[in-house]
Order: structure tokens, then C-alpha cells, then sequence
């Protein structure tokens, strides 16, 4: 075969990092060059160089240094120095955890480190800062709390086992499965990925059977900086003790998008902070609490998704309320929203549903709010709520579907709400909305 190469540099194979470029003197690299390539180590040669002509970039990669303590804090070696870390279980637990934590300890910042099959864990897989963790597919590698292992986490960042007051540099997680085992973890409130990181993102992943939270992001006590501007994407969180999805904190401007969150003990998801996040465009059912729920909602986003149910649990133990844990009278959200002051609030466009089959008997005093914008905790609240479409064809007088109040005692607080275009149908005995005189209605443009 004859292979035609354009080239403007000259590759020279390297035996022990792949290839490297020799750049070409000026004059050199004015002239055309064509070469007819014969024989194998020739016609490597040319097909590289099409490649790099074609824009491909071959990179150097030189020795790498070794790890320091100092990576947990901050990154010191550039991402020229990075490879790929190759983790291959053995689906043995005497072996599987060791694995995992001598491939992480030995890693660099840069690197990613790419696991394979199933890992069995007796402890946690712990994610250290600037690094990539990476699977084969959700179904090629699946990380499983071993038996009697009772973790506090399956997957967790370093500086939660560290118990750090700061928050992690950047991190990434995706393409593989985090299984708890809550059977053969009975006693556990194990959570599946637990993180204390900013500008890091979740994809591709499926956490279940976490006798706690599937996926928590937790704040230091006290903390230092609000692990903003990271995202959750594209992974499907089930059958889970706690909470799907729990903010457990000040994490602040993260986006939520197009997962699916189910059979969630608690709520699918809760957010002890949604300041400047977008939740968008996920599908959630099985819910035994809220579907959505955040205590603190400024500049926040809640748009296009679908909510199936919630509030199963209502005939059993009652909500605790979020700011003291004390027990209420049920009352359950399908998107519910406490409300600071200043930046305003969207909810638009979701569908907000309560499919049962069959009859069921209620505690007195319990309700379902569909959608809920029921307490502003300080200053001025602003929230629109347009274009969402409320339904239970079987509604009683525990079904409202709007609901919109200040909260108790309104000294200092006030709440300006835009509501408009909502397709509320709750049934003849359902309530389509109530308004507490507290409230200010405004009109949009």
C-alpha cells in the first residue's frame, strides 16, 4: 500500500509515551513536502502527520511527579503531567478497596482515573480535588458497599473524611453505578456520593439502595465558601432511604438537569439552600415526602419537570419541620418553596401530578400542596409561578393546588408574586387555590 503524506512537522514514535513532535525549522516548514510511505513503521508515521494536519493534536507527555499531601488542598502540577489511572476490581472485597485507594493515592492532580467492573468496598471510595473518576458505562462498573461495612458514604470527597472547613477544588464523577446494599447494611444510613466540592459535575450515574441520601452535597461546619457552579446531570437515583437528591447546606448555583430521581424514602429532592440554582427537566415519582422542597429559594430556577407523585408516606410518620425538626401536621409539597428576600424566584412550566391507584385514608390534618410558596424568612420575597399544569382527577379538601402565604407573623416581610397561566384541575373537591391577604398579586407585562 502507498500512503500520501502532507506534513508540516516531523513525528518520531516514542517507546515509552506515545509520540513525540519535532517542530521543523521555519524554512523547512515553507517548503511541500510529499512523501510516498512504504513499510509499516513509515506508514505510522504519515497517518499521524495526516492527523496532525488534519488538526489532530498528538501531545507530550512528560515523567510525572510524584504525589504530595498538598494535592487535597490545591492543585501544583499542570494538566501536561496527567494520564489515565486504570483501577480493575476484582468483585472481591478483601482486594477491591485497596485497589481503589493506592490508584487515588497515587494519582496526580489532572489525572483521570478510570475503574472497571465490579468493585466490592469495605471502605470509602474517597475522591480527591482535580481529579476524574470515570467508569466504563453505569452498567460496566458498579461500586457496592460490601456486607456489615456500615459507611458513612459509599463515594465521598477528601475533604469530608479530612473534615475540612473549606470547600474542594473542582472534581467529576460519571459513567459508572453506586449500589449501597441497605440489605446487607440493615442498621445503615449509608449515602451514595457524598461531595464538598465547587465547579465539579455528576453525569451518567446510577446511585441506589442507599439506606440514606443518594446523592448529598454537604457544607462545612463552619464553612468556608458556598461550593457554588457545579452540575448534576443525566443519572437516575433510586430506591434510597433518605432524601434522592439532599443539599445539606449553603451550596449555592448548581444545576439540576434531566434526571430521574424515584422510590425515594424521603424526599426526591431537598434543598437546605437553592440560591442560584436551576432545576430543570427532571422526572420524579415514588416520593414519600416532597418532590421538590427548598428552604431558602433566591434566584432560583424550578422549570419543566414532571412530578408523577408525592406525599406517600402520608398515612405514616409525620414531617419534621426544617427548622427546628419538630413534628408537624402533614403536609406535603409537590414543589414547595421558603422564600429569601431580594432576587427573585421562577416556577414555570412543570407538570405536577398525584397518581394513585385505589383508596387511601388520611391522618387528619394532612395536606398536599401542589405547588407551594408559603413562607418569605426575611425582607421582600419575589417569585413568578406561570404556565405549570396541576392534576388529580380525584381531588378532596386536601388537594390544593396553589398555595401562597408569608408565613406566620408578617412583621418585616412581604411577598410579591407574579401568578398566571397555571392549568389547575384538582377535582370538584379540591381547592385550586389559596391566598393568604399577606400576599401582594402583581401583573405581568
Amino acid at each position: 500500500s502507498v500512503y500520501l503524506s502532507l506534513s508540516a512537522v516531523v513525528i518520531r514514535p516514542s517507546h515509552e509515551r506515545g509520540l513525540q513532535r519535532i517542530p521543523v525549522p521555519f524554512t523547512e516548514r515553507m517548503k511541500p513536502r510529499v512523501t510516498l510511505c512504504r513499510g509499516a513503521t513509515a506508514r505510522s508515521r504519515c497517518m499521524v502527520g495526516l492527523l496532525m494536519c488534519a488538526g489532530v493534536v498528538v501531545p507530550t507527555v512528560p515523567s510525572r511527579p510524584s504525589p504530595g499531601s498538598d494535592d487535597l488542598a490545591s492543585p501544583r502540577a499542570s494538566t501536561s503531567s496527567a494520564h489515565v489511572v486504570h483501577v480493575y476490581c476484582q468483585g472481591n472485597p478483601s482486594i477491591d478497596s485497596t485497589l481503589l485507594t493506592n490508584a487515588t493515592e497515587n494519582s496526580v492532580v489532572g489525572d483521570l482515573i478510570s475503574i472497571h467492573g465490579r468493585c466490592i468496598v469495605t471502605a470509602p471510595v474517597v475522591l480527591l480535588a482535580g481529579r476524574g473518576y470515570t467508569g466504563d458505562s453505569r452498567s460496566g462498573t458498579v461500586i457496592v458497599q460490601g456486607n456489615n461495612s456500615n459507611l458513612n458514604a459509599v463515594v465521598v470527597s477528601a475533604q469530608i473524611v479530612a473534615n475540612t472547613t473549606w470547600t474542594g477544588n473542582p472534581t467529576s464523577i460519571a459513567r459508572l453505578s453506586i449500589d449501597g446494599n441497605a440489605a446487607g447494611n440493615p442498621t445503615s444510613s449509608t449515602i451514595g456520593l457524598e461531595l464538598r466540592s465547587w465547579f465539579s459535575s455528576v453525569d451518567d450515574m446510577y446511585i441506589s439502595n442507599c439506606g440514606g441520601d443518594g446523592l448529598r452535597l454537604s457544607s462545612a461546619t463552619p464553612r468556608h465558601g458556598d461550593g457554588p457552579n457545579g452540575r448534576i446531570t443525566n443519572s437516575w437515583i433510586a430506591n434510597n432511604g433518605g432524601h434522592g437528591v439532599h443539599v445539606d447546606g449553603a451550596t449555592t448555583d448548581w444545576n439540576l438537569v434531566n434526571n430521574w430521581v424515584s422510590d425515594s424514602g424521603r424526599s426526591a429532592i431537598y434543598l437546605g439552600s437553592s440560591a442560584g440554582w436551576q432545576v430543570t427537566g427532571n422526572h420524579l415519582y415514588g416520593t414519600m415526602e416532597h418532590a421538590i422542597f427548598s428552604e431558602a429559594c433566591w434566584a432560583t430556577t424550578i422549570t419543566n419537570n414532571y412530578i408523577e407523585d408525592f406525599g406517600r408516606s402520608s398515612n405514616n410518620a409525620p414531617r419534621r419541620d426544617p427548622n427546628n425538626n419538630t413534628a408537624v401536621d402533614d403536609e406535603f409539597y409537590g414543589i414547595g418553596c421558603m422564600v429569601n428576600g431580594g432576587a427573585g424566584s421562577v416556577i414555570a412550566n412543570n407538570k405536577v401530578f398525584r397518581f394513585e391507584t385505589g383508596g387511601r385514608e388520611y391522618k387528619e390534618g394532612v395536606q398536599f400542596v401542589y405547588i407551594g410558596v408559603d413562607h418569605v424568612r426575611y425582607g421582600t420575597g419575589q417569585v413568578s409561578v406561570v404556565g405549570n399544569v396541576i392534576q388529580h382527577d380525584n381531588g378532596t379538601a386536601v388537594d390544593i393546588g396553589l398555595s401562597y402565604s408569608v408565613g406566620p407573623g408578617t412583621a418585616g416581610r412581604s411577598l410579591e408574586l407574579l401568578s398566571a397561566n397555571n392549568n389547575v384541575q384538582i377535582g370538584p373537591g379540591g381547592l385550586p387555590r389559596v391566598l393568604d391577604k399577606s400576599v401582594t398579586l402583581v401583573a405581568g407585562l
